[in-house]
């Protein structure tokens, strides 16, 4: 490809590249050597139009390329696993024929115009590759890093520019696109899968059944789905979700009812067509520890987050489900559709952070710039930690907290509070259902959960749990007790690091997962099992400052820690 030459490169290893279509499968590169420009261009790539001519290469899809600036990574034929061929589609002699590959379609033997004969294969990088160098000795040497901020890829960047460019408010909520992948999705027409799967545990169990009914009417009376009206969207344009019932184990009679957006049919589902977007969830470790820094707490929920963040008109046919009118099964489902985006849709979460976080910004005005930060670093998900110095700090954090979420169209409710001068200027139906009934001047506040952890809200200390169900001790059984206790921040890390040496003994003995351990094993597991009850006994302080500290200093906080190969049981 030229006369020999010297350039300056690097040498990356360990590359792995995948389709632009995400699919999950992922090809390895041996080494690659970088370089600072690369002799093609965006016209060398043939295009879907440029194949339309030829019928028998009309269903290859080809991605567009309307957001790409440069081709950063050539991968030649020393590589076969990203040439193999899963699929074939030619036509009459001469004609140019394509390959569906691990990467995706390749059109080979396209002739475009104004560039004569191209013959051309590529893959659209995430970034440069001196980004990619940059990113592999921050895995490498963490406490090295080069750069501490980790780039978004490119379906990272075309969800957010998305995101930007359909963001809008309609009656009073945010409303944002759904981030497809390609905007010319095509999806199979699978309402008979739809049909198959409605209903089926509902004639056994009565009492299921009127709890989806009061669900799913729920739903449809509060104007998150609506009954399809007649005219018909484009073809491929329309999908059913199926969706089923589950409870959560503890709170018995209450049924939440997910919605299938992974289902499959024909190959295809939602998730497939639909950008997850950045991870731009708080850290869970973060919000757990800026949650214990000051001596007054407090805690909420935004209801219904996913559901206050609107999808527009002309794609809810994707968003279709089938029921029955008014929760009756003797008559024939009828198609609605979900007006909002969707609690089990991949996009979903990264949409609703994003229109929280939008409302932080455009509702800024006759707020602090506390109440914008907490809402920014003191939320995961749809709950939200915080604490401050004084009540009076609380109580107007709180106010501005509700102003700012309202401007959004989000209702922060659920309110929890280790202070009860707090509690009492929060409007009874905005508080915990712990709390609505109590008498804050004589009963003691409630024990409830913050993030999965159990925080004891009239003592201020987080507590723990242990219910063991007594069951054959097996590797399996093992794993599934160890596992079941939560401890994110690594309170009792010396009490379950035994049990997790035990684990590690099943497998160096390559025990079976569901045979018994040894015997010497199962003495330690016995044993542990004993020192594991008195979990219930340990109380940790939510704040880590003592109040008698006063201004915290370097001197103020000690750290110890130790390590071992074992630790004894």
């Amino acid at each position: 490809m030229g006369p020999p030459c010297s350039v300056p490169t690097r040498v990356i290893s360990d590359l792995k590249v995948e389709a632009v279509s995400g699919d999950g499968v992922q090809v390895n590169l041996p080494q690659v050597f970088t370089k600072s420009s690369l002799p093609v261009e965006e016209w060398h790539i043939p295009n879907e139009r440029d194949i339309a001519a030829w019928d028998h290469l009309r269903d290859v899809e080809l991605p567009s390329l309307s957001n790409v600036h440069s081709i950063d990574l050539l991968i030649g034929n020393n590589v076969p696993a990203a040439y193999a061929p899963s699929e074939v589609k030619t036509g009459p002699l001469g004609s140019p024929y394509a390959t569906k590959t691990p990467l995706g379609w390749v059109a080979w033997g396209v002739k475009r115009k104004s560039t004569g004969a191209i013959s051309s294969n590529f893959i659209q990088a995430d970034s440069n590759l001196e980004n990619m160098f940059r990113e592999s000795l921050n895995h490498d040497f963490p406490e090295k890093a080069v750069e501490d901020k980790k780039e978004w890829s490119w379906e990272d960047k075309q969800f957010m520019e998305q995101m930007e460019s359909s963001c809008k408010m309609v009656n009073g909520h945010y409303q944002v696109n759904l981030p497809l992948r390609h905007q010319q999705v095509k999806l199979p027409n699978n309402k008979q899968m739809a049909m198959k799967s409605l209903g089926s545990k509902m004639e056994k169990l009565p009492e299921f059944e009127a709890d989806y009914v009061t669900f799913m009417e729920d739903v449809i009376s509060k104007g998150y789905a609506e009954r399809v009206p007649e005219s018909q969207p484009a073809e491929g344009k329309e999908w059913y979700i199926p969706h089923h019932g589950v409870y959560h184990p503890r709170k018995p009679g209450k049924i939440r009812v997910v919605f299938d957006c992974g289902a499959k049919y024909g190959g295809a589902s939602l998730n497939d067509v639909l950008l997850p977007g950045p991870n731009l969830m708080n850290n869970l470790h973060g919000v757990l520890m800026r949650f214990r820094e000051y001596p007054v707490a407090f805690s909420s929920d935004i209801e219904c987050m996913f559901y206050q963040v609107k999808v527009p008109e002309s794609q809810r046919d994707l968003l279709r489900f089938l029921w029955w009118p008014d929760g009756d099964r003797n008559q024939m489902p009828q198609a609605y559709r979900m007006g909002v985006h969707l609690f089990g849709a991949v996009s979903a979460p990264s949409s609703a952070i994003f229109s929280l976080r939008r409302a932080g910004t455009d509702n800024i005005r006759g707020v602090s710039s506390q109440a914008v930060t907490t809402l920014h670093n003191n939320f995961y998900m749809d709950d939200g930690l915080k604490s401050v110095e004084s009540v009076k700090d609380a109580i107007k954090l709180v106010k501005e907290l509700k102003s700012l979420c309202e401007g959004g169209g989000f209702n922060l409710t659920k309110w929890s509070s280790n202070r009860r001068e707090v509690l009492r200027e929060i409007p009874l139906e905005d508080r915990a259902k712990e709390l609505r009934d109590l008498d804050l001047e004589s009963s003691q506040l409630p024990t409830e959960r913050t993030l999965g952890v159990l925080w004891n809200a009239e003592t201020d200390v987080f507590q723990f749990k242990s219910r063991i169900k007594e069951v054959k001790a097996t590797r399996r059984t093992i794993l599934s007790v160890v596992s079941s206790i939560y401890d994110p921040l690594g309170f009792i890390a010396p009490l379950l690091v035994p049990a997790k040496s035990i684990l590690q003994e099943t497998c160096k003995l390559e025990v079976g997962w569901d045979d018994e351990p040894g015997e010497e094993v199962l003495k330690k597991w016995e044993l542990w099992k004993t020192n594991i009850q008195d979990l219930e006994g340990i109380n940790i302080p939510r704040c880590y400052v003592p109040e008698q500290f006063g201004k915290v200093t370097s001197r103020d906080l000690h750290v110890f820690a130790d390590a071992s190969e074992v630790m004894d049981v």
